[in-house]
């Protein structure tokens, strides 16, 4: 019988395995389309402070999102991992 730490590492596996293989073109489009719909869609106060993050791998690229959200007077914060328990953003 599998422990749950084990059906953890093997559900993560198979959804990793899943998200890169996702067209790489789709990929980009759909960035695209989230940085057009903030665009349109999200409102706020100019100053509201936004955290991204840069994409590793095959997670979605929120990198245009980020930018467009920047055009409408967000300031942006990323994070920054300093050790296995700290981050900063």
């Amino acid at each position: 019988m599998n422990s749950p730490k084990d059906l953890k590492k093997q559900l993560r596996k198979e959804a990793l395995a899943r998200r890169d293989a996702l067209d790489e073109f789709w990929r980009v489009e759909i960035a695209l389309e989230m940085a057009e719909t903030a665009k349109e869609k999200i409102d706020f106060e100019p100053g509201r402070v936004v955290s991204g993050f840069w994409p590793m791998r095959s997670e979605v690229d929120v990198r245009p999102l980020m930018f467009a959200l920047r055009e409408k007077g967000a300031r942006l914060c990323l994070p920054a991992i300093l050790d296995k328990t700290t981050i900063v953003f």
